[in-house]
């Protein structure tokens, strides 16, 4: 077996991947914590409702509820639209996330993504790197989606 020696691009590589762990971890909080106040229910309640759901059909339980509990016409735009750039920085980290990583020396990360090919190929495999800058772009527009969500739903919303 062989060891990989901590080098200062392959810190740099792992602390990105570690940004948008992070980020991600801030936004599945946020969302729990909205449908808490949104829906007045203890916020371990909404954990033992929503656990092992997807962060994606989480969204869409919110976005439902929010359009029930909300008759105002004016905010249910701007939510969604709060909400589609979450699902969107959501989809980016998932490609990275949902993929083979192999994370080196070099100057990014080289990632292979699988997924189900037609009737002529069962799999298909789609090679891309990703530089470091990349990842952290990505982890950026997952925190700045969160936080304008999280902004929107305080305003509308109370503990």
């Amino acid at each position: 077996m062989q060891f990989v020696i901590m080098t200062p691009n392959r810190k740099a590589q792992l602390e990105a991947l570690g940004r948008i762990v992070e980020a991600m971890s801030n936004v599945e909080l946020n969302v729990m914590l909205s449908f808490s106040m949104m829906a007045k229910i203890e916020i371990g309640v909404i954990q033992s409702m929503l656990a092992g759901e997807s962060i994606g059909k989480i969204l869409a339980m919110l976005e439902s509820v929010f359009a029930y509990k909300v008759k105002d016409e004016q905010l249910l735009k701007p939510f969604s639209l709060a909400l589609d750039k979450l699902r969107k920085s959501i989809k980016a980290r998932n490609d990275i996330m949902h993929s083979i990583l192999f994370v080196s020396d070099a100057e990014s990360i080289h990632r292979l993504k699988i997924s189900k090919g037609g009737n002529e190929m069962p799999v298909k495999w789609d090679p891309v790197d990703v530089d470091i800058n990349g990842l952290n772009k990505i982890a950026d527009d997952i925190m700045y989606a969160n936080q304008e969500f999280i902004h929107f739903f305080t305003q509308h919303f109370t503990v």
